[in-house]
């Protein structure tokens, strides 16, 4: 995948080239994760969450075979109401670009072109994990692999339901630090509001310079 078929909104271009903080966000969740028009809806609450917090929100998808890192309004529609919007990981996006098709990119996706285009933070609602019996069939999410080849900081609620297994240890085996409670009771406690603060702003901020 070469930057020739990347295409950056001028925004979060201007942002990149100021150094000012920018955070992707991955389609997945508006195609295929919840219906329309849910999906368009929560797309929007969270660019508007980001922009509240003094960021650029960069929404990725891959339209027409160019991948777009920013979306707007209507490209954000699009992705939730067309009928034939694939769901890409990282082995998807080179036949996608190639046949000149569009999709929803996952979490894997996501971070693997916030890196190419130098965005440093990546929010999701859930990341995949090791499956139930994952030791002995290898079912191991993507976005696991990708979070240990990629330096892109990802903030999320914790791992998908499915994925049962202590993931923490396998990413603990590839390299990938994590760090969880950050104003959550656990990894994968999506649901609560109560703050633990294991990690506080401070100390993240520090990991993140590190």
């Amino acid at each position: 995948m070469s930057h020739s078929h990347i295409s950056v909104a001028d925004e979060v271009a201007a942002a990149l080239t100021a150094s000012a903080p920018v955070v992707a966000l991955e389609s997945t969740l508006i195609a295929h994760g919840l219906p329309h028009p849910l999906g368009a809806e929560t797309a929007a609450e969270a660019e508007a969450e980001i922009r509240r917090g003094g960021a650029v929100p960069a929404t990725i998808a891959v339209l027409d075979g160019e991948i777009r890192v920013g979306l707007t309004t209507a490209e954000i529609e699009r992705v939730a109401t067309a009928g034939d919007v694939a769901k890409l990981s990282r082995r998807d996006l080179p036949a996608a670009v190639a046949a000149g098709s569009d999709g929803a990119t996952t979490a894997a996706a996501t971070m693997l072109i916030a890196e190419r285009v130098g965005i440093e933070v990546f929010a999701t609602g859930g990341i995949g994990g090791v499956h139930r019996g994952g030791e002995a069939s290898l079912d191991v999410s993507a976005d696991l692999q990708e979070l240990a080849r990629t330096s892109v900081t990802v903030v999320c609620a914790g791992r998908r339901s499915s994925g049962a297994c202590p993931d923490q240890r396998h990413c603990g085996l590839r390299g990938c630090e994590v760090h969880p409670r950050y104003r959550q009771d656990s990894r994968s406690a999506r649901n609560t509001r109560r703050a633990c603060h294991r990690v506080r702003d401070q100390q993240l901020s520090g990991l993140l310079h590190a």
